[in-house]
């Protein structure tokens, strides 16, 4: 049995076993909104414990080998920003800074001063 609301020009399904719902059935544009909202979420609370993490280990942990995508990292969860809060600054989007922050990535001069300028750092050669 199927019950069929209509609520804010959505279409919405609400299917039901006996007298208790068991899902809601929505529009695959709601769906994939839906969907972007909820990573958004999780990946701000994952940045968010990484930077309680960076918070609470002392400096001298990350004096080990620290190339520059370590150090961006680093200098991102240093001023306690997510991944998206530091796109929004750089007028980039976050998988931009997402790829920058992981091995293998070569950043040009022009995006390291752009960084250093968004991370309150006075010369992109801290990130080098």
């Amino acid at each position: 049995m199927s019950n069929v609301e209509d609520r804010s020009s959505e279409l919405l399904q609400t299917l039901f076993s006996g007298d208790r719902p068991t899902a809601v059935l929505v529009p695959f544009a709601v769906y994939e909104k839906l969907r972007k909202q909820i990573e958004a979420a999780v990946e701000d609370y994952l940045d968010s414990q990484a930077i309680e993490e960076a918070r609470q280990t002392p400096q001298e942990d990350y004096e080990v080998v620290n190339p520059t995508y370590a150090k961006i990292r680093q200098a991102r969860l240093a001023a306690g920003l997510t991944q998206r809060q530091l796109a929004e600054r750089m007028g980039v989007k976050q998988p931009f800074i997402a790829r920058l922050e992981k091995p293998g990535a070569y950043p040009t001069v022009r995006t390291l001063q752009k960084l250093a300028k968004s991370l309150g750092l006075k010369d992109y050669r801290e990130l080098i």
